[in-house]
C-alpha cells in the first residue's frame, strides 16, 4: 500500500448506499449538519447510513437527512465489528468526518470503493479522494475557513457544490420537566480538551453570582467530564436561583434545556453549537480556538 494523492471528483447516479463516519465530538458534529443537509437536498432518494457514538444519537435522530443511524465507539473491537458489518452491507462510498486513522482504516477494510475524507494522521493511504492537509486538523488552510465550509469541501469530490448554510436542529416537543421551568440564562463552563478554552470557573461563578442578585434564574450545563473539572467550584453553590444540572443531562435532555434559556453564555464548546443550531442567542468565550472557524 502507497499514499495516493488527491484524486479528481466524480459522479454518482443517485442509486449508491452511502456511509457517513460522524464526527467524534457534539460541536463538529453539530458544524456537520449542512453537509448532511446539502447531500440529502441533491440527492433526495440517496439511501444514507450515518455512523454515530451511542452518546449523540439523540442529536442525528432529530435531522430528516439519514435513512440509517447505527452507533459505534472508538475502540478498536467495535472498529472491528463495524468494519465487518460495512462489508456485509456492500456500500459503494463512505464519507469519513470523523478525524481518526483507525476510523479510515476500518472502512477501507470493509473494501468500501470510495472513501472520501481528510488526509489527517497520515490517514490518506486509507483513502481514494481526500483534501491534503498538513496532517492535523489544525492545519491553517483549514482554520482560515469555518468549520461547516471544510466539511462542505467534502462534496465537490462528488461534484456538488454545496450552499453554505448555518446549522439548525429540528425540534420536538419539549419534555414536561423542561416545560415547567421559567426561561433562565444558561452557564456552560466545560469544554474539551481543557483549560487552554475554558474561562476560569471561579469567573463563571462570580457571572453567576452577579446574575442573581440581579433577579435572573441560571441553569449550570455541561458534560460528565465538566462536572469532574468545576466540582470544587460550584459544589458549594446554595442559591435556589441556579439550578446545576452539569452532568446530570444527556443530548435529549440538554436540547430541551438549551431551548429553555433565554441566551447560552459558554466556552467555545458543543454547547454553544447546540445553543446556536437551536437558534437560542449565544455568547462564546474563545482561548486557544480560531473564531474563524469554529464560532457558533
Amino acid at each position: 500500500m502507497h499514499l495516493k494523492t488527491p484524486s479528481s471528483s466524480i459522479k454518482l447516479n443517485g442509486k449508491e448506499k452511502i456511509c457517513i463516519h460522524a464526527p467524534l465530538h457534539l460541536g463538529d458534529s453539530v458544524m456537520s449538519l449542512p453537509f448532511l443537509k446539502n447531500l440529502r437536498s441533491y440527492y433526495p432518494k440517496i439511501k444514507i447510513t450515518l455512523i454515530a457514538k451511542k452518546k449523540l444519537v439523540a442529536l442525528w435522530q432529530r435531522q430528516p437527512y439519514t435513512d440509517e443511524i447505527r452507533t459505534c465507539a472508538s475502540t478498536d473491537e467495535e472498529l472491528s465489528r463495524l468494519s465487518r458489518w460495512l462489508k456485509r452491507n456492500c456500500f459503494d462510498l463512505s464519507f469519513l468526518l470523523a478525524t481518526g486513522e483507525d476510523v479510515a482504516q476500518a472502512h477501507w477494510e470493509a473494501g468500501i470503493p470510495t472513501r472520501i475524507g481528510f488526509d489527517f494522521w497520515g490517514r490518506g493511504q486509507f483513502l481514494t479522494h481526500y483534501i491534503p492537509t498538513t496532517g492535523s486538523p489544525t492545519d491553517p488552510k483549514l482554520t482560515r475557513k469555518h468549520m461547516v465550509q471544510n466539511y462542505l469541501d467534502l462534496l465537490d469530490k462528488i461534484s456538488i457544490k454545496p450552499k453554505f448554510c448555518r446549522p439548525r436542529i429540528f425540534q420536538i416537543k419539549n419534555r414536561k420537566r423542561a416545560q415547567d421551568k421559567p426561561l433562565a440564562i444558561g452557564i456552560a463552563p466545560g469544554a474539551s480538551f481543557g483549560p487552554a478554552k475554558q474561562w476560569p470557573a471561579e469567573s463563571f461563578l462570580e457571572l453567576c453570582l452577579r446574575l442573581c442578585k440581579i433577579h435572573e434564574r441560571v441553569i449550570l450545563l455541561g458534560s460528565r467530564e465538566d462536572l469532574v473539572q468545576s466540582r470544587s467550584v460550584f459544589s458549594h453553590v446554595t442559591s435556589q436561583q441556579i439550578n446545576n444540572l452539569i452532568g446530570c443531562t444527556n443530548i435529549e435532555e440538554l436540547i430541551e434545556w438549551i431551548s429553555r434559556c433565554k441566551i447560552i453564555i459558554a466556552n467555545d464548546s458543543g454547547i454553544s453549537h447546540l445553543a446556536n443550531a437551536l437558534g437560542v442567542p449565544t455568547v462564546t468565550l474563545f482561548g486557544s480556538s480560531s473564531p474563524a472557524w469554529t464560532r457558533p
